[in-house]
C-alpha cells in the first residue's frame, strides 16, 4: 500500500481497492489462460502413445485413449513396462493402470516423451509373443 501511495500521492482508498481488484483480475486471466493453454495440450495427447523412462532400466509404454480433459477421476490406461537390469529382464503389462497426469509431457516431468505408434505396437506385439511362448513352455508344446 506505501508503494502504491507513493506512486500516486493523495489516492483515496476505493483508488487503491480498486487498484487491488484489478491486480486480481488480471491474475485470475493469467490462470484461466494457462489452463486453457494446459487443456488444449492435454487434448491434444488423446491418440498418442508414451514412453516413461523411469530410471534407465524400468521403462513404461502407454497409449492415451481418450480425451482426458474429461475425466475428473486417474486416467487410466494399459501400461506395459519393459525392465532391464544385470540380472532380470522382463515385459509386463498391467491392465488400467493409473496414469499420473503429471509424468505427461509439459507437466512437469521431462521423462516422459511421445514416440510413434509403431513403436508402442511393436513392444505390445513382443509382449504378446513373450506371452504365447510362456503358454507353449508351460503345455510343454515346445
Amino acid at each position: 500500500m506505501k508503494e502504491y501511495a507513493r506512486k500516486h500521492p493523495g489516492c483515496s482508498l476505493q483508488e487503491y481497492c480498486e487498484y487491488l481488484d484489478n491486480i486480481a483480475r488480471e491474475e485470475a486471466e493469467r490462470r484461466r489462460l494457462k489452463e486453457e493453454e494446459n487443456n488444449q495440450l492435454l487434448k491434444s495427447f488423446e491418440g498418442k502413445c508414451f514412453q516413461i523412462n523411469f530410471n534407465r532400466q524400468s521403462f513404461g509404454y502407454f497409449k492415451i485413449t481418450k480425451d482426458i480433459t474429461a475425466l475428473r477421476e486417474d486416467v487410466k490406461e494399459d501400461f506395459y513396462e519393459v525392465f532391464i537390469d544385470s540380472n532380470t529382464t522382463r515385459i509386463s503389462l498391467e491392465k488400467k493402470r493409473m496414469i499420473n497426469r503429471q509424468w505427461l509431457p509439459g507437466q512437469g516431468n521431462e521423462k516422459c516423451t511421445i514416440v510413434p505408434e509403431e513403436l508402442f505396437n511393436k513392444v505390445v506385439k513382443y509382449y504378446q509373443e513373450m506371452c504365447t511362448m510362456a503358454e507353449k513352455i508351460r503345455d510343454g508344446e515346445l
